[in-house]
C-alpha cells in the first residue's frame, strides 16, 4: 500500500502478525496510541486494541462502503480514554465504573491527537467528527444503530475476546459474567458476515484458554 515504514519499530502486533498499514496516518496512529496504552491497565489496553484494529480490518473487507479510514482509526482510539484511569489491580466492577468515563475522554482525546501536526490534513473535519462520535459510542451498546457504530462493537467484542491478542485476566466468576453480558448486550448487535462467523471461533478459543487454565 505505500507507506514508508522508515524508522518505526512497532510493526508486528501482540498476536505475532505484522501489521499491515493501509493509509500513511496509521503509522503515526500507531506509533504514538500503542505505546500510550501500553502504560494502561498491564496486558490489556495494547493487546486488546491491536486486536480491535486487526479485527476492524478483517469486517472492512466485505464493507468496501464504509469509510475505512475513519473505522480504523476510530479502533485505535476507541480506549484511548482509559489512560490514567487505572491502577496495577483491576477487577470487573471497576471497568464498568469507568465505561463513561473512558468515552467522553476518549472522544476528546480523539480531537486533539488529530488536530496534531503529524495528522494534519489526513483527515476532513467531517472524519474527525465521526471518529469522536464513534468513540463517544461505542460502549453505549442500548445507542449503537448505524453501521459504522455495529462494525466497530463488532471488532470491539471480537478483540476482547480473542485470545490471539489477549491472555485474560478475569478470575473464572468475572470471566462468566463477562461472557453472560457478551452473549446478551454484544452478540445480538452483531450484522456483518466476518464478525458472524468469527464469533463462535474466538469465543470457543476463549473457552478452551479457561478450561486448561484450570487444569
Amino acid at each position: 500500500m505505500g507507506v514508508e515504514k522508515g524508522n518505526f519499530d512497532l510493526f508486528i502486533d501482540s498476536s505475532g502478525r505484522e501489521v499491515d498499514f493501509l493509509f500513511k496516518e496509521e503509522v503515526f496512529l500507531r506509533n504514538i496510541i500503542i505505546p500510550a496504552l501500553d502504560e494502561c491497565r498491564p496486558d490489556y489496553d495494547k493487546p486488546h486494541t491491536e486486536g480491535v484494529v486487526f479485527w476492524t480490518k478483517q469486517i472492512l473487507e466485505e464493507r468496501p462502503d464504509l469509510d475505512s479510514k475513519v473505522l480504523i482509526t476510530a479502533a485505535y482510539l476507541h480506549d484511548y480514554g482509559y489512560f490514567g484511569l487505572f491502577g496495577e489491580e483491576t477487577d470487573w466492577d471497576e471497568v464498568q465504573d469507568r465505561k463513561q468515563a473512558h468515552m467522553v475522554r476518549g472522544a476528546e482525546m480523539a480531537r486533539e491527537l488529530l488536530s496534531q501536526h503529524w495528522f494534519q490534513g489526513g483527515y476532513t473535519a467531517e472524519q474527525i467528527d465521526k471518529i469522536a462520535s464513534l468513540v463517544l459510542i461505542h460502549d453505549r451498546l442500548d445507542k449503537i444503530s448505524g453501521e459504522e457504530e455495529t462494525l466497530l462493537v463488532e471488532a470491539d467484542t471480537l478483540g476482547n475476546l480473542d485470545t490471539d491478542f489477549i491472555k485474560p485476566t478475569f478470575s473464572d466468576e468475572d470471566n462468566e459474567r463477562f461472557i453472560k453480558e457478551v452473549e446478551r448486550k454484544r452478540r445480538p448487535l452483531f450484522r456483518n458476515a466476518r464478525a458472524l462467523e468469527a464469533y463462535p471461533e474466538v469465543l470457543e478459543k476463549r473457552m478452551e484458554f479457561y478450561q486448561e487454565m484450570s487444569g
